[in-house]
């Protein structure tokens, strides 16, 4: 996997940065003016849910721009341990919780990566610890490795302003944690909570301690946090991989969709989760102000994933079909049978066995200085982030067996006909092995350089202007082989390695509980025997092609690759207020520099610098590079009608960058179907203009009723197209696949051959128009509720779905608070929404519905009960395939999740 070390000598240079500068701060600038520092001065002494809902109403009222706010409910207190879950009861926000946990955000009905995650308003690295997310490498921020109880305030920016980075479609949410002057003199909190994990029955710790001081001088303070818990999950789940048109000879011959494959798939997980922050901040007069912040954050995520399956491709490929079918309207296959046969195998069981893990890492200074009218103002530091599956252990056997399927239940139905799955030894026969390795890492360097001069005009405010600088750098790397001589009859100490050689317990008897007919009784795996069998092979140390069928590990190299990014650019933009009338506009320009580095496989083994892969024969290293510049113009307007209702425009040009898989320089060949699949490195981003308007009725400080309309016109989409290219392809004389008729010989057995390959391109554009409404009331008597609800219409040009768009959105909360209790009750609901291509066809979320409520009782003034609930209702995730209910994808259950414990506050 990726080992590069992180950028450690940056660190110190920041803490130098930061003594330094304190040392020469002139005493002369106490007499400068004071607006900012006497805003960043401000001592947060937020209370409870009333004084964090009317904070954030404030908040809003006065910003010039459409934005959302979520603020700390008390100092290391926040609404949820899930920053991702307490975003989801904003309007316009949405979330998936795919293994339980709110792990990344749509804003307005974009998907994830179409929308942007800054920390303290500077980029922070992402990795993922699940093995696919690894390889394909998006830009949606993963919010499991955000500690929650060092957040001051979440800020969620509808419109754009032209001091906001850029790289956003749907909106930017930006994360601003606690800094030790805001705090009181010495604050400290902890929390101690027991975990309760219905589906696992796992109970397991929670521990997170905050503690900040500074000095009576109020210059100096410094801030430390620390988080840790064990989390021990479960999730079942009913999976269809995939369909296929075929040919069905009992339907006349009629072309319909038919499952690939049909699974009961158990996954299990350990997360170790370990985070710190640290904060030091320095004023020693209110016109200089150094900060300098740290956050360290690690999961371990060791996982394992047992899948059953009726393979029904095997026994299609075996030249089977399948009889008593039943086609639905749709045209689906929706139950049959197939025979037992000895051309195909019926049975196939798969088990991952990953070492996986994810951290996150950021450092950064933050400088101000005022000198007069003039506020100038730097931020420098880096960020990395790094995930991996240090080892995937691959075990696969099948067996021979006929089995029948039925899709019209409440789940999908399989039954073997001609094997017991809860036998110890139901699949004798050892179909694939194997080890992989994978590793990325995301890291950037950055620069902001800005300035703000108060001109206290008639109708100019202020003058805000700056420069940036950031170099980005993706990698993935992916590692693997097969085989380890595990297929012969004698390979596991003188028998086959089939199940019966790892043979462990049973399924939990309350699999998939709620739905009958399921397969929901099957061998697992002893992990430690597999693990015994897999340490025992040998090993050779070297790769090379007379060597392949031995546990030497290679590259894949098809799936290997570096993506540089580096953006220059700057602002300028103006402030304005006259009369009842505010608001800014200008102009951002930013040029980013792309270097794509990847490979070409099935080069000839003389071509320069070729090496060999066991998945990719020979394949040398590419380098392709691009540019493009944006040039982003936004405008906000608020206008006061009375103390009570203001109304607000904007109108911006916005981009969002490319995803980093989807540029990779890298393509995969088949030579036997003539069909490939790539990435783009010329690519351009995402581009936009949009308009925006609210009115917002604050009837008192804590009620209010709000409304925005939403526009979006997508001037081009990143979408999937399949070309015809040529590339150099090696014949071996003699082999099991020799060159076709779209082949031409070039030079002794290499021949350029035609394939069909699938890469990204930039296609049509699209629209996105939608509104939303929200309101928020709270009564004398500490009861109080708020909803919101968005409406999402938005589809291409070309009248293609959009990733992550739900049409309907909503969320109500219920509210109590007194000197003595707290509570929330929340119903956070979406419709469906397309999610992306999956096996070459349309894969699709249903609508799904979350209930999460939480209680706390004061003891005292220091000393909090607290108790929560995460999905109380049992909310499945249900997935299917081409916008048709009734060809079902997947059926994941993950349980409710409770929390129980003290809170001290001192």
């Amino acid at each position: 996997m990726v080992e590069q070390p992180f950028k450690r000598k940056l660190l110190p240079c920041l803490i130098a940065v930061t003594l330094g500068t304190a040392v020469v701060a002139p005493a002369y600038a106490e007499d400068a003016d004071k607006r900012d520092s006497q805003k960043d001065a401000e001592v947060i002494e937020v209370r409870g849910i009333r004084d964090s809902l009317k904070r954030n109403l404030a908040l809003k009222r006065d910003a010039n721009a459409i934005v959302e706010v979520v603020t700390a409910e008390e100092v290391g207190k926040f609404p949820d341990k899930n920053v991702a879950e307490s975003l989801s009861r904003i309007t316009g926000v949405s979330i998936q919780r795919q293994f339980g946990e709110g792990e990344r955000v749509s804003i307005r009905g974009t998907a994830p990566n179409l929308n942007r995650t800054l920390l303290n308003g500077h980029s922070v690295a992402t990795a993922d610890w699940f093995i696919l997310d690894q390889l394909n490498a998006t830009r949606s921020f993963n919010y499991l490795m955000l500690p929650s109880d060092v957040i001051g305030k979440l800020e969620v920016y509808k419109t754009p302003t032209a001091d906001l980075e850029e790289g956003s479609i749907g909106g930017t949410v930006n994360v601003e944690t606690l800094k030790p002057l805001q705090l009181p003199d010495l604050k400290l909190s902890a929390t101690l909570q027991q975990v309760k994990y219905d589906k696992s029955g796992e109970s397991d710790p929670l521990f997170s301690g905050l503690a900040s001081w500074k000095n009576e001088a109020d210059t100096f303070g410094v801030l430390l946090s620390y988080q840790t818990s064990t989390s021990n999950i479960r999730r079942d789940g009913i999976e269809v991989l995939g369909y296929s048109d075929v040919a069905i000879a009992d339907q006349g011959g009629g072309t319909y969709a038919i499952p690939d494959l049909i699974g009961s798939a158990y996954f299990t997980q350990e997360r170790e989760r370990d985070s710190f922050t640290f904060s030091a901040q320095f004023r020693p007069t209110e016109a200089f102000d150094i900060t300098f912040n740290a956050l360290q954050s690690k999961m371990d995520a060791n996982n394992v994933n047992a899948n059953m399956l009726a393979w029904f491709s095997n026994m299609l490929g075996g030249g089977q079909q399948p009889v008593n079918t039943v086609v639905d309207s749709n045209g689906t296959v929706v139950a049959g049978r197939f025979n037992n046969t000895n051309a195909a195998w019926g049975a196939v069981y798969d088990v991952f066995v990953r070492e996986a893990y994810t951290e996150t890492e950021a450092y950064d200074v933050d400088l101000k200085y005022v000198l007069g009218d003039l506020t100038l103002s730097a931020k420098l530091g880096a960020t990395e982030a790094t995930g991996g599956t240090d080892r995937q252990l691959i075990w696969e056997t099948v067996a021979r067996t006929g089995f029948t399927w039925d899709l019209r239940g409440a789940a999908p139905q399989v039954v073997f006909t001609d094997i017991d799955p809860a036998s110890t030894n139901p699949l004798p026969v050892n179909g694939w092995n194997g080890e992989r390795d994978t590793g990325n890492v995301d890291e950037e360097d950055f620069v902001y350089i800005d300035a703000d001069w108060y001109i206290g005009g008639d109708f100019f405010e202020s003058l805000a202007f700056g420069l940036k600088q950031t170099k980005h750098t993706r990698e993935v790397d992916f590692n693997g082989t097969v085989g380890h001589g595990l297929y012969g009859d004698t390979s596991c100490g003188g028998q086959p390695c089939g199940v019966g050689v790892v043979a462990g317990g049973l399924l939990p008897s309350d699999f998939m509980s709620g739905y009958s007919g399921v397969l929901n009784s099957y061998r697992l795996l002893d992990i430690n025997a597999l693990y015994a069998i897999y340490n025992a092979l040998p090993s050779t140390g070297v790769c090379d092609p007379s060597l392949a069928s031995l546990p030497c590990i290679t590259p894949v190299a098809s799936s290997t690759y570096s993506i540089e990014e580096e953006a220059f650019g700057g602002y300028l933009m103006a402030n304005f207020r006259s009369g009842d009338w505010r608001g800014n506009f200008g102009v951002r320009v930013v040029t980013t520099d792309v270097t794509a580095n990847g490979n070409r496989t099935g080069v000839d083994p003389n071509f320069p610098g070729a090496s060999w892969s066991l998945f990719d024969n020979y394949y040398a290293p590419f380098t392709q590079t691009s540019s493009y510049t944006d040039t982003l113009p936004s405008a906000n307007v608020a206008y006061e009608l009375s103390k009570e209702v203001v109304l607000r425009a904007s109108a911006a040009k916005v981009m969002a960058r490319p995803d980093y898989g989807r540029m990779a320089p890298t393509v995969s060949l088949n030579s036997t179907s003539y069909t490939g699949a790539g990435g783009s490195p010329d690519l351009d981003p995402y581009r936009a203009t949009q308009l925006d308007f609210s009115a917002e009725w604050y009837i008192s400080d804590e009620t209010a009723l709000l409304g925005a309309v939403f526009y979006k016109d997508i001037d081009s989409y990143i979408i999937n197209q399949v070309r015809q290219e040529s590339h150099p392809t090696l014949f071996e004389p003699g082999g099991p696949v020799q060159p076709g008729n779209n082949c031409t010989l070039q030079s002794g057995n290499i021949y350029s051959c035609i394939y069909d390959v699938d890469r990204p391109e930039n296609g049509s554009g699209g629209e996105n128009f939608g509104f939303e409404v929200a309101f928020q009331q709270v009564f004398e008597n500490g009861l109080g509720w708020s909803a919101n609800y968005t409406y999402s219409d938005a589809e291409t040009d070309a009248g293609d779905e959009i990733p992550g768009n739900s049409k309907h959105s909503y969320n109500v909360s219920l509210f109590f608070e007194n000197s003595d209790w707290s509570a929330r009750v929340s119903y956070n609901a979406r419709d469906d929404f397309f999610i992306d291509m999956d096996r070459s066809r349309e894969q699709w979320a249903a609508d799904s519905a979350y209930v999460d409520a939480s209680i706390a009782y004061n003891i005292n003034d220091h000393v909090q009960l607290l108790l929560q609930g995460n999905n109380l209702t049992d909310e499945e995730v249900v997935q299917y395939y081409d916008g048709i209910k009734s060809r079902p994808n997947a059926i994941y259950q993950n349980g409710a999740v409770y929390y129980a414990g003290v809170r001290l506050n001192f």
